[in-house]
């Protein structure tokens, strides 16, 4: 038995994060915030939208990510997901632009249907992840 858990987080453009630690702690859609800790059951769940922190020598560090998945089983978490950002590596500028952005196309669409509203949403909800984590 163990007492870390290894992370392995990789995301489509192939950046990635590999670190042994405590704990995590993810948003998890319709669980909520879900807390994992070495040897305990395994679990898979689709990823959407959130944030998770990690704890390594009893200090938090923040990320975001959007869309992907998360595996864990045998003190291995891995998180397979379309982006992530650790806190320090966030542009508040970039961020706010991307969200203002994503409010006007809303604005602008008479139904909420389409891929184009489906764009703008999922981007007013990366840019609010984020901007979560800067506060």
């Amino acid at each position: 038995m163990t007492d870390k858990l290894e992370i392995n987080v990789i995301s489509i453009d192939g950046k990635k994060y590999h670190d042994f630690i405590e704990a995590i702690y993810i948003d998890v859609p319709n669980s909520g915030v879900m807390g994992i800790l070495p040897n305990r059951i395994p679990f898979v769940s689709l990823l959407y939208v959130g944030n998770f922190y990690i704890v390594k020598n009893n200090i938090k560090y923040y990320f975001a990510y959007s869309g992907g998945v998360i595996n864990y089983k045998n003190s291995k978490v891995t998180i397979l997901c379309d982006t992530f950002e650790k806190d320090d590596e966030i542009d508040k500028e970039r961020v706010l632009k991307a969200k203002e952005k994503a409010e006007e196309v809303l604005r602008t669409i008479d139904a909420p249907k389409g891929a184009i509203y489906d764009d703008a949403l999922f981007s007013l909800l990366k840019a609010t992840s984020r901007l979560k984590l800067l506060k």
